[in-house]
């Protein structure tokens, strides 16, 4: 099956559309740096808890709601065509707003509270402005530029550690935030499928092998296993490209000299690699070490479970999990640690917000499984490797970090694959319509 044709309207190539286009693309950019740059660095723009690409997108949205007679009827178009997916966002919504004031008789109730719980609107229409822009043929440009925003961030963290900009608690040279940022450079992996899907083969296979090597840097075995596994979404596209014979030599030549160079670099130092997946492994597993990463997450795990016991429809509040868990530190013992969250999205929803908001997010979360694999063309075992991959990627991220919910990734993602499906739905339709 060929490409993704992207569609051609009218509408695509005005002045103002151009313009919306490349102010959605800084914004993109702008949205894969957040939550990633060391305060103060280059990269980072943000302004306190906001960052800069949400201005850009309060700029952007509120100059198409003004003048964008397309955007105000695609706004109405996308509720109702999509209305299974904006029906769920309203439920998560609710089900925050609900939780915050049934716990609000017995615990404190703030404006970040109700922030906190409304979020899933703004993510709404984030996903509804994205889709929007796919339509109008911008879809490459989009996903490419948030996924050059995580890698171009990694490389300046990467940077400031070896210039001795920052300062790591290990000797080991690392990234700093390396959890964070190694997880997020995984999820750049999948984005960079759709955009060498889109077109950009050489560019995309560049930045994944890019970020590939950053991931290596991270020592983190969550990332390690991510960056694995967004390979295998990568593979999807590019397989499919090589048996359809579209896969440019240039993409072709780089995968074989990588391939060639970690071979080679794995035979000069199979003792090192051996001793250092087994120190990772005592690091996590090590029954002596009973504040081992592993036994700590599982503390987590075990607090929220008790956590949402006290209250199984609305949870306890989305920001009273710190409290609720401290009260849990008498049984939990050597597993117990002092924290604000989870660190992961999955029980952060359901300690916070009952199990009803879990089901719901859960839903949510399958979205890009379900139709992006079919509207990048993927047939047969392809499309199974990448939907599978793709699920795996967002489970390991929503159980490692609460980037799953906060960050833009998802939620982008969801545009994009809504986008592409009501675009593909739309052309199918009118190549049904006999010519007169």
């Amino acid at each position: 099956m060929s490409a993704v044709i992207e569609t051609s309207a009218p509408a695509a190539a005005t002045l103002g559309n151009q313009i919306a286009r490349w102010l959605m693309v800084i914004t993109c950019f702008l949205w894969g740096t957040t939550q990633i740059a060391p305060p103060g660095a280059l990269l980072d723009f943000s302004i306190g808890k906001l960052g800069v690409g949400d201005f850009t997108f309060a700029v952007l949205a509120g100059a198409m709601i003004a003048t964008s007679e397309d955007f105000r009827s695609y706004c109405l178009e996308f509720i109702d065509k999509c209305r299974v997916f904006t029906l769920l966002m309203i439920l998560l919504c609710a089900f925050g707003v609900f939780s915050g004031f049934t716990n609000a008789v017995m615990r404190d109730l703030n404006w970040g509270d109700l922030i906190e719980v409304v979020r899933p609107l703004y993510y709404l229409f984030v996903a509804l402005t994205a889709s929007f822009f796919v339509r109008l043929g911008f879809t490459r440009e989009i996903v490419f530029a948030f996924a050059f925003g995580i890698i171009a961030a990694g490389i300046n963290n990467m940077y400031l550690v070896l210039t001795g900009g920052i300062e790591l608690l290990s000797s080991v040279l690392q990234l700093y935030n390396r959890n964070v940022v190694g997880n997020l450079l995984a999820i750049a992996l999948v984005y960079l499928a759709v955009a060498f899907h889109m077109g950009t083969q050489f560019r995309s296979t560049l930045l994944v092998l890019l970020a590939m090597v950053l991931v290596l840097f991270s020592f983190s075995k969550g990332a390690w296993v991510m960056g694995l596994i967004g390979l295998g979404c990568f593979a999807g596209p590019y397989l499919r490209a090589a048996v359809d014979r579209r896969l440019g030599r240039a993409s072709r030549i780089l995968v074989r000299a990588a391939v060639i160079l970690t071979l080679t670099l794995a035979a000069f130092n199979v003792e090192l690699i051996t001793r250092t997946i087994e120190f990772k492994i005592n690091q996590s597993f090590n029954e002596n070490q009973s504040q081992s990463t592993v036994a700590l997450r599982v503390g987590h795990m075990y607090s929220s479970l008790e956590i949402v016991s006290r209250n199984p429809v609305f949870g306890v509040g989305v920001t009273n999990w710190e409290s609720e868990n401290n009260s849990n530190a008498y049984w939990l013992n050597d597993v117990f640690l002092v924290n604000d969250n989870p660190h992961n999205g999955f029980f952060y929803v359901l300690s916070g917000m009952g199990i009803p908001a879990l089901l719901t997010f859960v839903a949510l979360t399958l979205f890009p499984v379900v139709l992006l694999p079919r509207a990048l063309g993927l047939t047969g075992a392809l499309r199974q490797m990448f939907a599978a991959n793709l699920l795996l990627i967002l489970l390991v991220s929503g159980n490692f970090m609460l980037h799953l919910l906060s960050h833009y990734f998802l939620w982008l993602l969801i545009g994009v694959s809504l986008g592409l499906t009501l675009h593909q739905k739309e052309a199918t339709a009118a190549a049904a319509i006999p010519r007169l």
